[in-house]
Formats: structure tokens, sequence, C-alpha cells
């Protein structure tokens, strides 16, 4: 089964495009174009940011901009996970557990759970 990463990439080969070039046609770094071919996804912005990005390149190598969004939705990981800094140490968590179920509830101190618990680390 082919991948957005490896159907970008395919198509950058077949138009003969390198980086350097795709990314002055479309504006997005090399770095980022790099990423998504690769299918880097933690070192990557947004799902909405990335999914401009792969409209923009599939416009440049010709191709249909609903496949690739659609297997780039297919691709892009649901819980990707966040870095936060919090006291100088970078902590990896799920999204859904910091926010969506922390965010409302509260502990003893009257603090939102979340914030209480990332105090204990």
């Amino acid at each position: 089964m082919r991948t957005i990463g490896v159907l970008l990439k395919e198509a950058r080969g077949k138009k003969r495009y390198s980086l350097d070039y795709l990314a002055q046609l479309t504006k997005i770094k090399k770095d980022f174009i790099e990423r998504i071919e690769n299918e880097d996804w933690a070192s990557l912005p947004d799902f909405t940011v990335v999914t401009g990005f792969v409209k923009s390149v599939s416009k440049s190598l010709d191709l249909e901009e609903r496949n690739t969004v659609a297997l780039l939705r297919r691709d892009y990981p649901r819980s990707k996970e966040i870095r936060l800094r919090f006291l100088g140490v970078t902590i990896h968590l799920r999204l859904y557990i910091l926010i969506l179920n922390q965010m409302y509830r509260t502990n003893l101190y009257g603090l939102p759970d979340s914030l209480f618990w990332l105090g204990q680390l």
C-alpha cells in the first residue's frame, strides 16, 4: 500500500524536481517537504498546516489534490504526541490525555488536574 510520502516522492522523481526546486516552486521550506516525504509527523506543524502543504505540493506535481489529501488523512497519526516545556524538562504527553480529559477537572486545590499533575513531575 502506497503512503502519502511514497506517492509524493515518486511523483517528484517522475517530474525530476529536486527538493530545492519544489521548495522554490511551492514556497514551502525544503525541510518540511522532506519531512512529509519521510512521514516524520512529530517534527511537522499541525494537521491543517500539513494539509495545506500537501495540497500545494500535489498541485505542483500535477497530482489529484483530493486523492493526496485522502492519503494524508489515512496516514497522519490521530493522536500525535506533543512536546510540552515545563520547568526546563521536555515532557511527551498524549494530546487526548493532557488536554481533553484533564482540562475541566479540578483537584483539592481548585487547580485543573492537568496543572496539578504537571506540578508533580
